[in-house]
């Protein structure tokens, strides 16, 4: 099936929402980008990758879809690669059905990091280095 397919509620399961075109130029250019960073493919579930381009996602279709309890936003012209999800941690927090999805800018280098270390840090944590992840001077004009 070429592009993606309606629904009214985000599907965590997926066979509802999206089939994707292995063809389009946008998601190839994604997957082309995730392989320069030389990771290991077991990190990467492409089942789970959806592309928003204009050609994938068409503009006559929802902006905004429940997801959960929250409402999941279409990422218009963004790509979303997926990633495995540790089983036993999707099931104890219940991920799917009480966790926000959202999308947050990075570096290659931070990603790299993420994908390595398996978690997402914020200004404050202590990193595996022993330092303490802080915010970039004038990232965020009223946070030090």
């Amino acid at each position: 099936m070429n592009g993606v397919q309606r629904s009214n509620n985000y599907d965590s399961n997926r066979s509802a929402l999206v089939a994707v075109d292995n063809n389009c130029a946008y998601l190839s250019l994604a997957r082309e980008f995730i392989s320069s960073l030389h990771r290991p493919s077991a990190i990467f579930d492409t089942q789970f990758d959806w592309c928003y381009c204009i050609a994938c996602y068409k503009t006559e279709w929802d902006d905004v879809l429940q997801a959960g309890e929250a409402f999941y936003v279409i990422p218009r012209d963004w790509v979303r690669l997926g990633i495995h999800i540790d089983h036993v941690v999707e099931q104890i927090h219940g991920i799917w059905d009480s966790w926000y999805v959202t999308f947050h800018g990075t570096s290659k280098e931070a990603a790299i990091s993420i994908l390595k270390h398996r978690q997402f840090s914020i200004p404050g944590d202590q990193l595996l280095s022993g330092s303490f992840l802080s915010i970039h001077p004038g990232h965020i004009p009223e946070k030090r």
